[in-house]
This record gives C-alpha cells, structure tokens and sequence, in this order.
C-alpha cells in the first residue's frame, strides 16, 4: 500500500496551476479571513470588505467556467436554472428590498458554483497539495487551540481586537472552567465549519491510507478541536461521521494487520507519553476538555435542542407565508444589519437554516435546496450508503446558505473524500 506523501507545493512549481492555485487561496483565505476580523484589525470599513471577499470567492470561480473549455455542459446548464430559479424568489413582491434579493442569490448559489466548478476542472487540480494543506492547518490548528483553551481571557491569544482587558473576560466564552475555543482561525461558525473539512479529509486516509500515521494523528486531534469548541453539533457530527464511517466504508474492522497496527501506534504513543511524563499534559488535557464539555451538554438542554429541533420547526413553528415566503436574503445577517429587517419578521424568531429557508422562499426553497444535495451527491464516486447518510446529515443539520464557511470548507471536504473512492474505483 503506498504512502501518503505531504506536500504543501507541487514537486515541480510547473506543475502548481491556476487550478490548484485558486483552490488553495480559497481555502486559506477562508481559514483566515475569521482571524483577522476576529483578532487583528479592528475596523468596521475592512472587516466589511473581508467579508464580502468571503461571500464572493465562490462566485470568482465563475471566472474559470467562462474562460475555459467545459467538460460538463449539463452541470453549467444546472448552475444556470437553479440561478434562475433563485430569482424568483429573490424578486418576490413581499421582499424588503431587491439589495436583499441580490445577496440572497449570491449566498445561495456559492455551495453549487463550488461543485460545478469541481465537476468541470476536478481533473486538473493537484488534490495531494490541497490534503496536505488540510492537514497542516487541521494540526495547527490543534496546536493553537491548545494553547488557547488553557490560556486566561486576558491572554494574548484570546483576545479579540477593540477589547482591554477588563472587557475581554466578558466577551470570552468558557466551557467548563476552561476558554471555548471559538475559532483561531476564524468565528466559531467557521471554526466548525474547518472541522468538518478536516474530518473528511481524516475519512479520506481511513479510507485510502488505513494505516498511516496521519489519519491516527487526525482522529484524534480532530475530536480534541471539536471537545474544546464546545460545539455539541461537532463532536456529535464527528463521532456520528467516525461511527458510520468506519464499519461501512472501510475495511479496517474486517483486516487485522490494520487493526493491530492502529492499536500498537496507539499503545507505542501511550508508552512514550507516560515514559515521558505526559510533557505536554496531552492526557488531562484531553481528560478535562471531555470533563468541560460533558458539563456543559449537562448545563443546557435548550442548547441541545436547536441541534436537532431545525426539521421540526418546518412543520410546528407559525409563520404566515409558508408557501411563498417573502423574498430571498431576507434573514441573511449581513444584509438585515446593513440595510434593515423586513416588517414582516419583527415578530418572527429564526435559527435553523430550514426554516429559514421557507421564510425566504416556501416550501419550494427547501425542496431545492434537498435537490441540490441529491444532484450533487449524484456526481460523486460515493457509496451508495454513504450518499444517502451525507443527503440526510447535511441536508437536515448542516447549513449550506447562510453560513459562507461551511460552503467552503463542506464543499472542499466532500471533494477531498471524493479523491478516495474516485481512485479506489480507478473512475
């Protein structure tokens, strides 16, 4: 079995194309765009001018399906009626205005401009550059995570640009007695959102690499990031992804070299560490990130609810205008801060991305939005079972629309597990 081989440049610098090139600034782009909002400039005017960078990186794509040969021109065609078909929605009479109606089109489309851009050029990007770079942010992530979750609220690294000290305490966040890691690298959504990309790509090397040491070192370094994120959605997202994974879509419990293999790296870790004396306290600290996190699912059930409540509010919670909604980009928090909310929701509390989905657009925007996932998941060299479990765990509990990063990180994600079956299958 063949080693995977890190590689954060192309072995010959010829080789790096525009391809690769423009995935890899999205995602580092991404990765840091939260940071430096979050830690580093601490004005209204650039932080704006960052976001909308983000929102728009997806869309900058388009620039490669306009200026190249197609390979699919049924995807290009798909990508243009479901664009259309957004604008109805977005030009609904009930909306406020059409600025929503805009911005509704542009984050609703970004996760299918992602996939249309992959099912055209997927060929041509170096996906071994793309892994590795995953990789190393993925651990360095936990590295810094580390840090910051034993860190005072005064420290350095927790805190936020524009807060002293005296204010900073207030605007931490803790998880047991410890600080919630909400994002070194970006806002806690898009730390989250990190960590689903960095979970498809530890599935990756479950699959096609069982017995390296980066998939053993990824696991676990991925579960300890979402422990002291706090996430009750991450860690069970991760566990439930690992559980079903595993049996599955491996062969790692039906091959016993594998199975030894990953229990002695683990036994052989285990030993070291102890021998050493735990230098770097990995053991309490995985111990009591556990302990912080158990306490705070214990603390708040009403926390615990909105993981799963998001598909019942579609059928139980009221709302007036379930088949129509009133407008797209209506409850998009970018655009309700800077031009207003409209009359029709000052009464309307709203969380989950289904429901508000049906605010903006009906019942018919939720459909598309699950026949978006089918035919995206259609294109993949997934398993059928593992088609149908993705369909239902994103399409029920992972916000695609109204969360930039998640269409970034998922997308890239996705693409990166696909890389396994792909050449598993010899496709």
């Amino acid at each position: 079995m063949s080693k995977f081989k890190v590689e954060l440049f192309p072995t010959r610098l010829a080789d790096f194309n525009r391809y690769t090139y423009g995935f890899i600034v999205i995602l580092i782009f991404s990765v840091l765009s939260g940071s430096i909002r979050k830690w580093v400039i601490n004005n209204s005017l650039i932080n704006t001018l960052v976001t909308f960078l983000q929102i728009a990186l997806p869309w900058l794509l388009m620039l490669y399906l306009f200026k190249n040969s197609i390979r699919s021109q049924r995807s290009i065609k798909l990508l243009f009626i479901y664009i259309f078909l957004l604008s109805f929605f977005a030009f609904n009479p009930l909306n406020f205005t059409i600025y929503h109606g805009i911005s509704g089109i542009i984050i609703h489309s970004s996760f299918l401009i992602l996939f249309t851009f992959y099912f055209n050029f997927k060929e041509k990007i170096d996906f071994n550059v793309t892994i590795s770079w995953v990789l190393i942010l993925g651990l360095t992530e936990t590295f810094l995570g580390a840090i910051q979750t034993v860190s005072p609220p005064t420290s350095w690294i927790n805190a936020y640009a524009g807060f002293g000290e005296d204010t900073n305490q207030a605007a931490t966040a803790f998880v047991g007695n410890a600080v919630r890691v909400t994002g070194t690298f970006s806002y806690l959504s898009g730390y989250t959102s990190f960590l689903l990309c960095y979970l498809f790509c530890n599935c990756y090397f479950l699959r096609k690499y069982p017995t390296s040491i980066w998939g053993f070192i990824g696991i676990f370094s991925g579960i300890y990031c979402a422990l002291i994120s706090g996430a009750r959605g991450a860690v069970a997202i991760y566990l439930l992804m690992l559980l079903f994974f595993i049996p599955f879509e491996t062969k790692i419990l039906k091959t016993p070299k594998i199975i030894f293999t990953f229990l002695g790296m683990l036994f052989f870790f285990y030993i070291i560490n102890v021998g050493l004396q735990d230098p770097l306290n990995i053991g309490d600290r995985f111990t009591q990130s556990t302990d912080n996190f158990m306490q705070r699912v214990d603390g708040s059930s009403e926390g615990a609810s909105r993981i799963y409540s998001d598909p019942f509010d579609l059928f139980t919670r009221p709302f007036d205008y379930r088949i129509t909604g009133i407008g797209l980009g209506s409850t998009y928090q970018g655009t309700v801060q800077l031009i207003g909310v409209s009359p029709l929701l000052k009464t309307v509390h709203y969380e989950g991305e289904l429901f508000r989905l049906m605010i903006e657009g009906g019942v018919l925007l939720v459909l598309s939005r699950f026949l978006m996932l089918s035919y995206i998941l259609s294109y993949m060299h997934f398993s059928l079972t593992l088609k149908i479990f993705l369909f239902l765990l994103i399409g029920l509990f992972v916000p695609l629309a109204f969360n930039i990063y998640n269409t970034v990180f998922v997308g890239i994600g996705m693409m990166i597990l696909d890389q396994a079956y792909k050449k598993s299958s010899n496709a």
